[in-house]
């Protein structure tokens, strides 16, 4: 065989086995590889590396499976439930209420996530987008344990460490509450309560004015009128309920 024919062949040969060893479908070798990787395919994975994969026939079916793989492949991160919320941390502001704070969950997937807040097991209020909560209309002196999941379209996480706080004592309610009409007003005055900051004055429900004493006097008031009055205490955990109501009738001309 002449040495330029041998060549030739050679160099057939050559071409030959360098096109086996190409990716099929046009994709690079990366793009193969990713797509290998696909978890739950190792018969797909042996037919994307047998040389029939080659053969021109299958260039169009192997190029629309190998975009199939990836697209599987990117499927997980967007269909995780969000990370478990962590460092929650419940704070009484008084009696009454608490704060619940936590940081934001990650490997959010699919969707915005939403928060759900538990109180002693119990989901309390609606689900928020926030990473805070308040919780009100509790009772002082009371122990109360918070727990947060987050949401989002692909499920919901389990709930978070537990996070516990007790609400303080909020002061007793005022008793002996009396009214006196005098020339300039209407005199109020009460038994002393412990623990006080101040008291609460109302007067027909709504409230007037605070005083830091157990006696008051309001002269904000009309001649021949009947008022009614109760009276709170109040210090940093809160307010104590009102007390029993007094009615008094102002003097007249």
């Amino acid at each position: 065989m002449p040495r330029t024919t041998a060549r030739r062949v050679l160099s057939c040969h050559a071409a030959e086995k360098s096109d086996t060893n190409l990716p099929p479908g046009g994709f690079t070798r990366g793009t193969v590889d990713s797509a290998l990787a696909s978890p739950g395919f190792p018969l797909l994975g042996s037919v994307l590396r047998s040389p029939v994969s080659h053969s021109p026939v299958f260039q169009t079916p192997m190029r629309f499976l190998i975009l199939f793989l990836l697209a599987l492949t990117a499927i997980p991160a967007f269909s995780q439930a969000p990370s478990v919320p962590t460092n929650v941390v419940a704070t009484a502001t008084s009696g009454t209420a608490v704060t619940v704070t936590w940081t934001a969950s990650t490997n959010t997937g699919a969707g915005s996530v939403t928060y759900r807040v538990f109180r002693n097991g119990t989901q309390t209020g609606s689900d928020t987008s926030n990473v805070t909560f308040s919780d009100t209309g509790l009772t002082a002196g009371q122990t109360y344990s918070y727990t947060v999941s987050a949401s989002n379209t692909s499920g919901t996480s389990s709930q978070s460490v537990a996070a516990t706080v007790t609400t303080p004592n909020t002061p007793a309610t005022p008793t002996g509450l009396r009214a006196v009409a005098g020339t300039n007003g209407v005199v109020l005055n009460w038994n002393s309560v412990s623990g006080v900051t101040e008291y609460v004055i109302y007067r027909n429900g709504t409230e007037i004015d605070t005083a830091t004493t157990n006696t008051y006097v309001d002269t904000d008031t009309e001649v021949a009128t009947t008022y009614r009055y109760s009276v709170a205490s109040s210090n940093s955990s809160g307010d104590s309920s009102k007390s029993a109501e007094v009615s008094v009738t102002t003097k007249g001309d």
